[in-house]
């Protein structure tokens, strides 16, 4: 049966978009310094009007509040030099600055204009119930959780918790948003850093849709090979 050019196209579509996104491998490490990895954007949150932060029940704060939030801590001089930040001189290392505290069940998301590879934070009182979903678009391409960066940070145990990290994230899948998300009081974040893929480095991705559009290519070149056969 011959099919029309409209057909055809529908389900090279269809066939593009079944195609599932790739899920990431990712790199975590902890920096004794706090510092984020050279060559990358930072971002330390320090205006509300944020274009990169979308808030969903989450809020930027400062100080702390038992049972609600409680200031990230710095882990050395250097963090709070290379972000632009302050910390309270009666008790070493705590933030005086602002930081979004993501309250039990609400959000966080981080937008970027052009996809990434890498994200790093400071990462207050890590707790088990605390995520971070990495998306390529819509599509899910893996979650970080408190539990991980504990693993990294030779905090297994529960009772070690509560501990302050600078996470480094490296992602072998490009992703364009990340939720921060908890499912208690509370995840603590601030000092944003990410970069992106560099197209001469070796080993950098293809950009996403590269499997799609060889996937229909294949699909092309087979339909003008049956319409060839058809004629002959």
């Amino acid at each position: 049966m011959k099919k029309s050019p409209a057909t055809f196209f529908a389900l090279l579509a269809l066939a593009t978009l079944a195609i599932p996104a790739a899920q990431a491998q990712f790199t975590i490490t902890e920096s004794p310094d706090g510092l984020p990895l050279a060559g990358a954007t930072l971002d330390n949150l320090s205006s509300q009007s944020d274009p990169l932060v979308t808030l969903n029940g989450a809020s930027y704060v400062t100080g702390s509040v038992t049972g609600q939030y409680a200031a990230p801590e710095f882990s050395s001089s250097l963090q709070p030099a290379t972000f632009g930040q302050t910390q309270l001189s009666s008790y070493p290392g705590q933030m005086l600055n602002q930081y979004i505290s993501v309250f039990g069940n609400t959000t966080a998301t981080l937008n970027f204009n052009s996809p990434q590879s890498y994200l790093g934070l400071l990462w207050g009182s890590v707790d088990q119930y605390n995520s971070l979903t990495f998306y390529n678009g819509s599509s899910v391409i893996g979650t970080i959780t408190g539990t991980d960066i504990g693993t990294v940070a030779g905090n297994s145990n529960y009772g070690d918790w509560g501990f302050n990290e600078y996470a480094n994230i490296t992602s072998s899948t490009a992703f364009t948003k990340v939720v921060v998300a908890s499912s208690q009081n509370s995840f603590e974040f601030a000092d944003i850093a990410y970069r992106g893929f560099s197209s001469s480095a070796p080993g950098a991705p293809a950009p996403p849709m590269t499997a799609c559009m060889a996937f229909a290519a294949v699909l092309i070149l087979q339909a003008l090979r049956s319409r060839r056969l058809a004629i002959i």
